[in-house]
């Protein structure tokens, strides 16, 4: 079987299990939007702009009338691609990601623009394959949040902004960056609410797995608006059918790597456990939600600080220390994404200062390690009741 077609099925699978944990109306729309792949494919035309990392403001690419299309890996079959030439030690996200840009179902081709983060060698590796197919723009990351590094990251997204305008032939106005704005924070509100519902509620009609996929849905849509409206009628179908809780139960963060379709499998051996996780830090949440502070006067060095200045995961997990039904963090790491493993390290120290305990969960896209991911889940479970008890 061919190696898109395993891809499908995957995918398909996946997807099936989603439906049958929740059977929600307005969940229909959000299984839709990754159904055949179709955040994957060309769908008018206008230019694709190819990004695997939340740096770049996709504001930006959809105020010049570009189409963002995110490709973040997550599939096994596609980390196993046979034109992949990474080396084997990368990490398995990176792997995914270029074996969906060099498949046949993806069609990357000349009309193209892939935007590449300097955040890791792996990404390099990607650019060197690829910079013979398609317009390849490279651009670097701050590692700091000083102004210094304010000021390098603005001139860095001015570039990118500058050499995508010149490719897609297009230019940007502030009158459609301010649009495009206004359209992720409303999408941020929206969320924000329905986040805020499901972290209240214990016994809830949209699933854990449910809940990261909706999440993982905004990367998906080309019409932010229209994810939006969904967000809303998916919040107010569920605040019909369930009740906040008076005395909520004890629970536990999920954080660390980000978690993408097909890969769900750490998702749902949480819920086979009925281990209760009311917190999730994952890349994406962090993106939605840092539109929502902000006022609707934006320009162009506003929306790259913004971009800069997340730090979601490390500052709540602190805050969530003072709440005396958080008990503990589940940190997820894909086998080779050492930052997230220096994150880990920072965040298990406060904790564990705190006697709250951290447990460290490694994992691969093949279902080699769901065995031992069992084990260690169902200990960490049994250790959690012990100190109840």
């Amino acid at each position: 079987m061919k190696s898109e077609n395993i891809f499908d099925l995957e995918y398909q699978e996946t997807l099936q299990i989603l439906r049958q944990k929740n059977k929600l109306k307005e969940f229909e729309y959000f299984l839709n939007l990754s159904k055949n792949k179709s955040m994957y494919l060309k769908h008018n035309k206008k230019p694709r702009v190819i990004m695997f990392s939340h740096s770049f403001p996709d504001e930006i690419v959809r105020a010049l009338d570009a189409d963002p299309c995110y490709v973040f890996g997550g599939s096994f079959s596609s980390s196993q691609f046979e034109n992949v030439f990474l080396p084997k030690d990368s990490n398995d996200q990176a792997k995914s990601i270029l074996g969906i840009l060099k498949s046949n179902f993806f069609n990357l081709d000349k009309n193209d623009v892939v935007l590449i983060p300097y955040s890791n060698d792996n990404y390099k590796l990607i650019e060197s394959s690829i910079k013979n197919i398609t317009n390849v723009i490279g651009y670097d990351i701050p590692t700091g949040n000083n102004d210094l590094d304010k000021k390098r990251y603005i001139i860095e997204i001015k570039r990118v902004t500058h050499e995508l305008s010149k490719i897609i032939k297009k230019h940007i106005y502030h009158c459609k960056l301010k649009k495009e704005f206004i359209k992720s924070k409303d999408a941020a509100l929206a969320f924000n609410d329905l986040e805020d519902l499901y972290n209240n509620n214990q016994s809830s009609a949209l699933s854990l797995s449910g809940y990261v996929f909706v999440m993982n849905t905004y990367y998906m849509s080309k019409n932010k608006k229209d994810w939006t409206n969904h967000v809303i009628k998916l919040t107010n179908e569920l605040k019909i059918i369930q009740k906040t809780v008076e005395n909520p139960k004890d629970f536990v963060a999920l954080a660390g790597s980000p978690i993408y379709p097909p890969n769900y499998k750490i998702l749902f051996e949480l819920e086979e456990l009925n281990i209760n996780v009311k917190k999730v830090f994952h890349k994406d949440n962090e993106y939605i939600l840092m539109f929502k502070q902000y006022s609707d006067s934006i320009n162009f060095n506003k929306l790259a600080e913004l971009y800069l200045s997340h730090n979601m995961e490390e500052n709540s997990i602190e805050k969530l220390s003072n709440n005396n039904n958080f008990k503990g963090i589940i940190f997820h790491i894909v086998k080779g994404e050492s930052q997230f493993a220096y994150n880990y390290n920072k965040i298990a120290n406060k904790l564990n200062n705190l006697g709250l305990p951290v447990i460290k969960i490694e994992t691969v896209y093949d279902y080699e390690d769901i065995e031992q991911i069992r084990l260690r889940l169902e200990a960490f479970s049994e250790m959690l009741r012990e100190k109840l008890e």
